[in-house]
């Protein structure tokens, strides 16, 4: 979701399974899922629908249907304190997003997401499987060799995760997207601000690009990515440095069409998706 809210641009993340991985890079084989970034929903819907369905050479993808929404206003949840700790440009253009979505949808604040240890299962099974994927590149010191010195040095952290640690994980896991699955049932999509912050500046790194103040926990990234759910940005403004904004549409598993029907009557209803940031000359 993040290079598409910093771009400016529609990024659509598909169910886990819905599209094939078949030659892409692997991160985390339980997780990893490919997804189009367009001008619009309308467009992001399109090229799904062209990229989706089984393949051989993945085991993972399949051929499900695409529900959408019919015959009643869409139904829209909140999350609960994810304008906390964000950019003051990033939390007015969410709100005044809100706005727009109450024009043609019925919007429920403050829903919670269950309590649960999410980031710390993630990165337990993100480590494991990490390790796994590099696994070569780490054995053979060619990580050493990487541009970044943060990058030569992180295989090898991951290298070092536990087993006891994955499969642990692996169990809470199930029972964390019970609980999330239950809460957000009712829901065609849970919104939030993509990102905290705008995009970050060239040559800094990105821990000391912001003040620790606009360090706030936005989305559904953790909790998202341990369903398998899909989520939809879309641009909803400009803030800091004049860099763009987005808010994101987190759904059920299987459900793209029903976010991007509620993102394409948004982008019906606004022009950002074809607005470009003026450039600043420094």
């Amino acid at each position: 979701m993040a290079p598409a809210a910093y771009c400016g641009v529609t990024g659509l993340r598909p169910t886990y399974g819905r599209v094939s991985r078949h030659g892409a890079m692997a991160l985390m084989w339980t997780s990893d899922k490919l997804g189009p970034m367009c001008r619009s929903a309308r467009d992001s819907e399109l090229v799904l629908r062209a990229i989706a369905g089984h393949d051989p050479a993945d085991r993972t993808s399949l051929n499900a249907p695409f529900p959408s929404i019919r015959g009643r206003k869409p139904k829209i949840g909140v999350l609960a304190r994810s304008t906390e700790r964000i950019m003051p440009a990033v939390a007015s253009n969410f709100m005044a997003s809100l706005d727009v979505l109450r024009e043609f949808a019925d919007v429920v604040t403050n829903v919670a997401l269950p309590r649960g240890p999410y980031g710390s299962v993630f990165e337990a099974i993100f480590n494991g499987e990490c390790a796994s994927a590099f696994r070569d590149l780490i054995e053979s010191g060619k990580a050493r060799e990487l541009q970044s010195t943060d990058d030569r040095l992180g295989g090898y952290q991951v290298y070092n995760a536990l087993a006891v640690d994955y499969v642990d994980g692996m169990r809470r896991r199930t029972l964390l997207n019970e609980a999330v699955g239950k809460a957000f049932a009712g829901y065609d999509a849970i919104v939030h601000p993509t990102r905290s912050t705008v995009s970050y500046p060239v040559g800094i790194k990105f821990d000391k690009a912001y003040p620790a103040k606009y360090n706030g926990v936005t989305g559904l990234g953790s909790p998202g990515n341990l369903a398998g759910l899909p989520e939809i940005s879309v641009p909803n403004g400009f803030g800091d440095h004049n860099l763009p904004t987005g808010i994101a549409m987190m759904g059920r598993a299987w459900g793209e069409m029903q976010i991007t029907q509620v993102a394409k009557a948004y982008q019906a209803r606004t022009k950002f998706h074809t607005l470009h940031p003026k450039l600043v000359v420094v």
